[in-house]
């Protein structure tokens, strides 16, 4: 199957994103809008993908994944955290687990659905075995409350534990409420 013609205003753009995404990493991303390049990347990878440009859609899902992996190598420790994995930051466990409380009592489907994307982090047990695949535990550990490497691993508090432990059953309690469907 021949690749339809590619509009000239994919291949400049897809050129000028490169090309500023490779000066930025020269300049050691001072300066670069990960989160404006990010989304102007989404928007142009979701309009060469609709009309049929495998090749350039395949190109900026690239150049994403470059834009996300430099990211995320430019934020602190504590920002890492936040964002990968949120459940190792017991005050985002304890936020969501005050926002689920309301949605409960105010019974509002979306706000419950929202408590339950917040929960999701707790349920998503892989988060240390990535820390130790990538050799984090010893650069993460003094940011955790509690937390300590042991041979290569992230150890997690008790106490972190049953916070993580308590944001899981309560987000068996949220899914009961919007009737035990997978919001």
């Amino acid at each position: 199957m021949k690749q339809p013609d590619v509009p000239p205003n994919f291949e400049e753009e897809s050129r000028r994103l490169w090309s500023d995404y490779h000066a930025a990493r020269d300049a050691g991303f001072a300066g670069y809008d990960f989160e404006a390049v990010s989304s102007k990347l989404r928007s142009l990878r979701r309009k060469a993908s609709n009309g049929g440009f495998a090749v350039i859609a395949q190109q900026l899902r690239d150049l994403a994944n470059y834009v996300s992996l430099a990211k995320k190598k430019q934020q602190t420790p504590e920002q890492r955290l936040r964002s990968y994995w949120p459940a190792l930051v017991p005050s985002v466990i304890e936020a969501a687990l005050r926002q689920a409380e309301e949605a409960l009592k105010e019974r509002s489907v979306p706000k419950l659905r929202r408590a339950i994307s917040a929960l999701r982090c707790t349920e998503e047990p892989e988060y240390l075995a990535e820390i130790a695949e990538e050799g984090l535990a010893e650069e993460f550990a003094p940011h955790i409350p509690g937390a300590v490497e042991d041979e290569g691993m992230l150890v997690l508090s008790a106490e972190h534990e049953a916070l993580i432990e308590r944001g899981r059953v309560m987000l068996g309690r949220l899914h009961a409420a919007v009737g035990g469907r997978r919001a």
